[in-house]
């Protein structure tokens, strides 16, 4: 009856914290404004909780274990004699064989150091048969990734992720090219980008500003001086909304954000080409904000000429 009470005792310490954290996570409420986590998330918790599993798990089995052990020597020193289990039976089976008092010298080796012996015990076969788990786990491994080749090595792994991360770049592109305007344009600088914008220009803005940007009826973009200013922003916000009272139409019913972005920043690669046939300057010189401290000068030539972004 003792044995009994001992048992439920030890079974209930066991699942305390178990009870405590199930209560913790009913009475928790979920935030519904956190946004929902990404596959990397999700594995990354899942490995994390079945780590979790694993450590609960065998320390679980050692405090049975412990418990049980304790339990037969208080039984024991009681004078209490305890019919032997299948579980009893299986660990004994898994720790291997005792010694017994007296019987030291049967497996004894003739070796001693400062007076110690060592005794040649068998190994526990609980080690043994982890030894040849992982010689099974060896094979599996070999026949997967290397023989029959079901699943990729890391190697390989890592340049398929690279390549999904540059679809997924790419589809992110597209999705943000709307949410540029001209306060958050950046200047674009990958010749993927600038052969696009140039491709742009030679389509619908040749016609008034050359071939080359040497300006027919509109103004030249190989030199310094702009109408409307001259930073990627200024020819952005030209572009987009157009001058209309100076014959510049607005574009953003025909381009994209991402394609104004694109063709401003070609413009930009055209200052100081010297091409054939340049029309004279009009406007004012622009000077970037980092030359400003050193040359804030600024010269109008002709603020009544056709419209230059």
């Amino acid at each position: 009856m003792k044995t009994k009470k001992n048992y439920l005792f030890t079974g209930l310490l066991i699942c305390l914290p178990f009870l405590a954290s199930a209560q913790n996570q009913a009475t928790t409420t979920p935030v519904a404004s956190e946004p929902f986590a990404s596959p990397e998330m999700v594995q990354q918790v899942l490995y994390l909780a079945f780590a979790t599993v694993c450590v609960l798990l065998i320390s679980v089995i050692f405090l049975t274990i412990s418990v049980r052990l304790l339990i037969s020597q208080m039984l024991g020193q009681a004078g209490i004699e305890k019919k032997a289990s299948a579980f009893d039976r299986l660990y004994q089976y898994l720790i291997g064989r005792e010694v017994k008092k007296g019987k030291q010298l049967d497996v004894m080796i003739n070796h001693e150091y400062d007076g110690i012996q060592e005794l040649d015990n068998d190994m526990p076969p609980w080690f043994k048969y982890l030894f040849y788990l992982t010689i099974g786990i060896a094979v599996v491994y070999m026949m997967v990734f290397h023989v029959f080749e079901i699943a990729p090595l890391s190697g390989q792994e890592y340049l398929d992720e690279m390549a999904q991360a540059e679809k997924d770049k790419t589809e992110y592109m597209k999705k943000a090219a709307f949410t540029i305007d001209e306060n958050n344009v950046t200047l674009a600088e990958s010749a993927e980008d600038l052969a696009e914008g140039k491709g742009i220009f030679i389509q619908y803005c040749a016609a008034c500003h050359g071939q080359l940007g040497e300006g027919k009826v509109g103004p030249n973009f190989t030199d310094k001086f702009w109408l409307h200013g001259g930073s990627i922003n200024d020819l952005f916000k030209t572009i987009k909304y157009g001058v209309p009272e100076k014959g510049m139409i607005s574009w953003q019913s025909q381009l994209n954000p991402r394609q104004m972005r694109e063709v401003s920043s070609y413009i930009l690669t055209l200052q100081g080409t010297n091409p054939p046939n340049q029309k004279e300057a009009q406007g004012v010189e622009y000077i970037p904000a980092s030359a400003a401290a050193f040359d804030s000068t600024a010269v109008p030539v002709d603020s009544l000429s056709q419209t230059k972004p």
